[in-house]
């Protein structure tokens, strides 16, 4: 009897301390989202103006992220001046897709993935007119090679994804698997970019032992999660995903975990692109963990300890360390993630999903 009541005494106190630790933990969380944002909304309260003064739109790519991590934060932490800070960016820019000539990055698309989120919080259908004018033309298109690009294809298929949710259409869900099928035949197994195989990337710049997965991956791996998402639970297309997913995830931990955790966090020696990829790695992993894709067990120590160590790349004031001095990213092809807007928005996000981990 005794040994009964002492296990039940044992039982209550570390469930309660483990709640304990779990509700400090996301607190903790919010309140570096939240900094971070302040950070951004104060430094760019005005949502019509960039750093480049030849322009009028605001909806470029980095703000575009940025927006997308604020709705993120927004879901969990309902400020109403988050939500009409993102609305009246968005109503400023007329709900509308750039007009420049963008046909090989798809760059300039990326605003239409924040306009389904508004609309998925007031079903307005203005919101997304010019969204689903644009992919109705990518639906009937028989070229999906251009979408193969991997920035491309990191902005072109969630928004199809969301698309095909939204209006319960297959045919999005099709043309994801089409443009998901050319990546793959393009960067095949055991091939340079090769996420489908051995993610791994030398760089060149670090010694030759030293090897780290780059954006390129990652950004594929962050969007094949978001696709994830949006196809029907019991769907075969969303079954065959997974299974990718879960294959190149194996990989990603084989060659990048300890690296992570040891070399550049541990010696301080990551260059500012190693801790972008590392932010939208979480993400991906935490957002799949919420999805009940992979097991939050097998992969929380290393979402927690990654996400302390890129904390402290967070000066008190809200700004990061990891992040280039903001301007237009528009003409910038080779890391679309380097400014102070879409640090700050894939930060956002990333700390959303990891959020949610410790509430669930």
């Amino acid at each position: 009897m005794r040994k009964t009541l002492l296990c039940i005494i044992l039982s209550v106190f570390f469930s309660t301390v483990f709640a304990d630790n779990n509700s400090r933990k996301h607190h903790d969380i919010l309140d570096t989202m939240i900094k971070v944002n302040s950070y951004f909304m104060d430094k760019y309260s005005d949502y019509t103006v960039l750093e480049d003064n030849n322009r009028t739109n605001t909806n470029v790519l980095s703000r575009s992220i940025y927006y997308e991590g604020l709705l993120e934060l927004y879901k969990i932490y309902e400020e109403d001046e988050f939500y009409q800070f993102a609305e009246d960016w968005a109503i400023y820019n007329k709900w509308e897709l750039l007009e420049e000539n963008d046909s090989v990055y798809n760059y300039n698309q990326h605003c239409g993935y924040v306009y389904l989120e508004l609309y998925k919080l007031s079903s307005e259908p203005e919101r997304i007119k010019s969204v689903k004018s644009y992919y109705a033309e990518l639906l009937d298109s028989t070229n999906t090679e251009v979408f193969t690009n991997i920035n491309s294809f990191y902005v072109t298929t969630p928004i199809l994804g969301k698309l095909g949710s939204y209006e319960s259409d297959t045919k999005y869900f099709d043309k994801v698997c089409d443009i998901y099928n050319g990546l793959k035949e393009k960067y095949p197994v055991k091939k340079k970019f090769s996420l489908l195989g051995d993610p791994l990337q030398t760089k060149k710049e670090k010694k030759k032992s030293e090897k780290f997965v780059t954006i390129d991956n990652i950004m594929t791996y962050s969007a094949l999660s978001r696709i994830i998402e949006e196809l029907p639970e019991n769907d075969e297309r969303r079954i065959l995903l997974i299974k990718d997913f879960e294959r190149i995830t194996k990989g990603l931990f084989h060659y990048n975990k300890d690296y992570i955790l040891h070399e550049f966090f541990g010696k301080n020696i990551s260059t500012k692109e190693d801790v972008r990829s590392t932010i939208l790695m979480l993400y991906a992993l935490s957002k799949s963990i919420n999805l009940d894709v992979l097991k939050k067990e097998d992969y929380l120590d290393f979402i927690t300890n990654s996400w302390d160590n890129i904390t402290k790349q967070i000066n008190p004031d809200g700004s990061l360390n990891f992040a280039r001095s903001s301007e237009t990213i528009i003409n910038n092809k080779k890391d679309i993630f380097d400014t102070e807007e879409a640090c700050a928005g894939i930060l956002l996000l990333a700390g959303s999903e990891i959020f949610r981990i410790f509430v669930d």
